[in-house]
This record gives C-alpha cells, structure tokens and sequence, in this order.
C-alpha cells in the first residue's frame, strides 16, 4: 500500500501484517534508498552498525522505528531486522506459522 509524499522527505510504501506495519520501504528512485523497522534487541545493534537513525515521520521514533539507509548495512543483516521487526508487530499466530528463531 503506497502512502502520499511525505513533504520533503521520500514516498514511502509500507508492509503490513493483518494491520500493524513492520517495513516502511522508500522508493528506489531516491539519491539515497532507505527502509524504516522497528528494533527491539537489535536496535543498538543497528545504530552502530548502520548508523541508523529515529524515524521522523509521526514520531515513529520514539516507538524503536529506525531508519536504515540501504548503502549501510549488509544484506543478511538488513534480513534479520526485517525479521525481528515482523516478529515485533505480528500476532502470536503467525509467528508461530514460521517458528521462532
């Protein structure tokens, strides 16, 4: 589901899970692609690593949303954020549907 321009700031597209957001994904076609998860263990973790930062848009920040620049952080790790921030804001059922890690 696409969101309005954000003023000043990039398009963002959102990931849902029956409701509740887990991945905000900027548009590709941006000087600086970036994405925006909610971190819980890893989140340290991801603003040393990744330099990444609280996310502005509607105070999300204050709630352990980050925004992760794409040329900052590996692959596999990007991967394992995303999955934490599903786990972070999924129902119980559907973790359970892909096992604990």
């Amino acid at each position: 589901m696409k969101s309005p321009d954000i003023p000043g700031r990039v398009r963002m597209i959102h990931g849902f899970v029956y409701g509740p957001m887990f991945l905000w994904l900027g548009h590709a076609d941006v000087p600086d692609p970036a994405v925006a998860v909610k971190l819980t263990s890893a989140y340290d973790e991801a603003v040393a690593t990744a330099q990444a930062s609280p996310m502005k848009y509607s105070g999300l920040g204050h709630w352990g949303w980050l925004t992760i620049a794409l040329a900052s952080v590996d692959g596999d790790l990007l991967h394992d954020w995303i999955d934490e921030s599903y786990r972070n804001v999924a129902p119980r059922a559907l973790i359970e549907q892909i096992g604990l890690p």
